[in-house]
């Protein structure tokens, strides 16, 4: 099977896996890259636990080191076995890892880590001689961190030379070599012995627009034309190009936040044609009432008492809040108790939110705060259309503390 086969192959499996929330690592062999991120998917329901330092949960979801670590799954390599902890830190049938700044592949590196690490973070010159100690391979957009060290000196410590990966910016204008400049760049890394190991871009448009992505995948393959039969990688497609099946024929796919099931935007168009794909989000926030309590009527709730009782209400508390990347516009969100709404009432807090519940609760009661569906009230989809912020900051925020309530 030639790797365009096996990077759809790869994506069909894992949008399977997405739906029916079984375990990645259960299924025979899937082939996959291990990409940890700390910019896209934290929650995923893979049942391996791979934690550098503070796993809270059972199904690996976060992580924290200065931050939190994410994990997402990258192109189709290997396949992923159980993962060993500590030890050496091998984690059997894992070839690559990729992360997304130089600290991180220096922690994993501590961590006795010895497959390749691509960094996929613009290069800074002050971080070139961590790049060199600790065997990392380093996103470029330019030629400037290497250029303003000796060129002898890019080394790795087995004497090997530095190896690359190029950012192209076919139309994302953040970070990027420009395609008319390429060919400038390329010359000048054979000229200091430089390796590339790969060229990849990132598209800008949303799922329902396929056509823009297209003319960037049309000038990368054009600019890319040249260094397809070097020794090196191609790819473009993130969880929007794979959905599209734009660039998903190249050596690797990226589908990052679409294993947490997730689309990157929250319309109604791009999140049907997600859905047509067969995902389902991965996750929910749950949580059980810490304390609850009947108030009377003209009672102010919480802080600036934004909201007051119009009668006998009960009120429950719930051990979650901003700390947890929570919005603090309360009278927004909802809850679900049973299948009912129950709104968020007076301020988000630090670690608390109060919800109005038609009567009290039962011992066992457990409430949605985030639910894995697409409802426009209590997904994570919904929070974003209602608070007018980006479907992967509801999950993308939440912090390993977390753990007290997350399934």
């Amino acid at each position: 099977m030639d790797r365009g086969s096996l990077a759809q192959h790869w994506f069909q499996t894992v949008r399977h896996l997405v739906v029916t929330k079984q375990s990645l690592v259960s299924a025979a062999r899937v082939p996959v890259y291990l990409v940890l991120s700390p910019r896209h998917a934290k929650l995923c329901l893979l049942s391996a636990v791979l934690s550098p330092r503070h796993a809270k949960l059972c199904c690996y979801v976060l992580y924290k080191q200065t931050r939190t670590w994410k994990w997402q799954i990258f192109p189709p390599r290997v396949w992923l076995g159980s993962a060993a902890r500590g030890g050496g830190g091998c984690w059997r049938g894992v070839e690559e890892l990729s992360v997304a700044t130089v600290a991180e592949g220096v922690y994993l590196r501590r961590q006795g880590v010895t497959r390749p690490i691509t960094v996929l973070g613009n290069l800074l010159d002050c971080e070139v001689e961590d790049v060199l100690k600790h065997r990392l391979i380093p996103s470029i957009s330019w030629l400037c961190p290497l250029t303003a060290q000796p060129s002898h000196s890019l080394n790795y410590p087995d004497g090997s030379r530095l190896r690359v990966a190029v950012n192209l910016d076919t139309g994302m204008s953040r970070y990027g070599v420009q395609p008319q400049d390429l060919p400038a760049l390329v010359t000048t890394l054979d000229a200091l012995q430089v390796t590339i190991h790969s060229i990849y871009t990132h598209f800008q448009a949303a799922i329902d627009e396929p056509h823009k992505n297209k003319r960037q995948l049309d000038i990368f393959l054009e600019t890319t034309e040249p260094y397809k039969l070097r020794p090196l990688t191609r790819h473009v497609a993130a969880t929007t190009g794979c959905v599209q099946g734009l660039g998903t024929n190249l050596d690797f796919i990226r589908p990052g936040g679409a294993i947490t099931g997730l689309c990157s935007g929250s319309d109604e168009e791009s999140v049907g044609l997600f859905a047509k794909c067969g995902f389902r989000p991965a996750l929910s926030v749950v949580a059980r009432p810490t304390f609850f309590k009947q108030l009377p009527s003209g009672r102010g709730i919480g802080y600036d008492a934004t909201y007051q009782t119009s009668c006998d209400e009960w009120i429950a508390n719930l051990t979650t809040g901003w700390s947890d990347g929570f919005s603090r516009r309360p009278q927004q969100q909802r809850s679900r108790q049973k299948g009912e709404l129950c709104p968020i009432v007076g301020r988000v807090s630090m670690d608390s939110i109060t919800i109005r519940l038609p009567e009290p609760p039962a011992e066992d009661e457990v409430f949605q705060v985030i639910s894995d569906d697409f409802d426009e009230n209590t997904s994570a989809v919904g929070l974003s259309r209602i608070l007018e912020a980006a479907v992967y900051e509801m999950p993308g925020k939440l912090d390993n503390t977390t753990a007290k309530g997350l399934h």
